[in-house]
């Protein structure tokens, strides 16, 4: 597919794994965090002539593009969290200091 030069950062990946696993034509956006709603909407319509299923990847604090999906017929299905603890620099709350013995390192 040939779009006009688009200033997106976006990518389009041709999700053939879900002709598998769901037996529909699918594609999946990456969306970036630059991206502006113009530049989606027109690859969103012209995605949305050719294949039945289109998954869209919004990166955090988009929440006007979740907004946008949803106006345009789309389901929130799924976030991910994703926490991270430095062990070195974890300092044991002085409530569970008593089990501090216990624990493995």
């Amino acid at each position: 597919m040939i779009f006009k030069k688009l200033d997106c950062l976006m990518k389009i990946i041709n999700a053939v794994w879900e002709k598998r696993n769901l037996n529909m034509a699918a594609k999946e956006i990456i969306l970036s965090k630059n991206d502006s709603i113009s530049d989606i909407d027109i690859i969103i319509n012209s995605l949305s002539c050719e294949k039945q299923y289109i998954v869209a990847k919004i990166p955090v604090g988009r929440t006007d593009l979740i907004k946008y999906f949803t106006e345009k017929g789309y389901l929130f299905i799924e976030s991910l969290l994703e926490v991270s603890l430095y062990i070195s620099e974890f300092k044991m709350p002085h409530i569970f200091k008593k089990y501090d013995d216990l624990l493995e390192y």
